[in-house]
């Protein structure tokens, strides 16, 4: 008998989520977040620094942790799991097929996932699961988010190849940039067309500086690979990836300038917006005809 597939996450010992009346239901949040991909079929690990893995055990009595060798501090100053990280814990724990999925995202119907996971499962092929924010934990719809994946599920040996660095869960771009070297790397790939996913919307986590710094990683991570694409594939990728360089030529020109000039950051954010979204289309279109041979992207 199969193995049911294992989800990676990186749960956090204290989230804060507040809705209306101020009330606190971040602990309540992630564990429906955990229960509903229970619910889909799958065996769910929390990977977690040493220093919070015993705060973790003590929150969420029934998950199992898994300990990282390494975080992302350096990066942001908390203990962030690297995208490398959660995958080389998946293969020490002998996961075949399995996935890495934000720690606060629900899975909006449980048996249709099953049978999304069941038929990408057969056919080999990454799933990749976009998102919606809701504004309430009882809402059952909400708006796309058009910034990428949110859940990226795939063939853990194929991935543990993967240059996915700098990259961590719960940063900036995690599931564009690991969907994107997936695909590069020669994969067919699945991506449903509706949100597969809820998440309860809340803050921005980030400040504009860190944004640049993993909008940056990206580009210098695939801007040559995707050129080769655009040489290689028809009209439709070659005007996508056209559309990125676009958007990020302009995102950095005004990423750089004096932040006092007016009107410069909220034009940034825009155009950085429009970049991410631009991602996360073009991965949509790869995974209906991603790459057949590997470009590159694996060490």
């Amino acid at each position: 008998m199969t193995a049911p597939p294992t989800l990676a996450t990186s749960l956090a010992p204290h989230p804060a989520r507040r809705i209306t009346g101020a009330r606190e239901i971040g602990h309540l949040n992630q564990y429906r977040c955990v229960e509903s991909w229970r619910a889909s079929g799958f065996h769910v690990v929390s990977v977690n620094a040493a220093d919070e893995a015993d705060a973790i055990r003590t929150a969420y009595p029934d998950m199992p942790v898994l300990v990282a060798e390494r975080d992302a501090r350096d990066l942001c100053r908390r203990p962030l799991i690297p995208v490398s990280e959660m995958i080389r814990a998946l293969q020490v724990a002998g996961v075949t097929w399995g996935g890495i999925a934000s720690a606060d995202v629900r899975v909006a119907d449980p048996d249709l996932l099953r049978r999304v996971v069941n038929e990408g499962r057969s056919g080999g092929r990454p799933i990749f699961l976009n998102r919606a924010n809701v504004v309430h934990p009882c809402d059952d719809a909400g708006v796309l988010d058009p910034s990428g994946p949110s859940a990226v599920l795939f063939d853990v040996g194929r991935a543990a190849g993967l240059d996915v660095e700098p990259f961590a869960v719960g940063l900036p771009g995690w599931g564009r940039a690991l969907a994107m070297a997936l695909l590069l790397a020669g994969s067919q790939a699945t991506c449903p067309a509706a949100a597969a996913l809820l998440h309860l919307n809340h803050p921005r986590a980030w400040g504009e500086d860190l944004h640049q710094r993993f909008f940056a990683a990206f580009r210098t991570r695939f801007s040559s690979e995707l050129a080769v694409l655009q040489c290689e594939k028809g009209a439709d990728a070659q005007a996508a990836v056209a559309d990125l360089g676009r958007h990020a030529e302009t995102y950095a020109d005004l990423a750089a300038r004096r932040p006092g000039e007016s009107g410069t950051a909220e034009t940034a954010r825009r155009y950085r917006a429009a970049y991410a979204a631009a991602v996360a289309d073009l991965i949509r279109d790869l995974a209906v005809a991603a790459p057949q041979a590997e470009i590159s992207g694996r060490t």
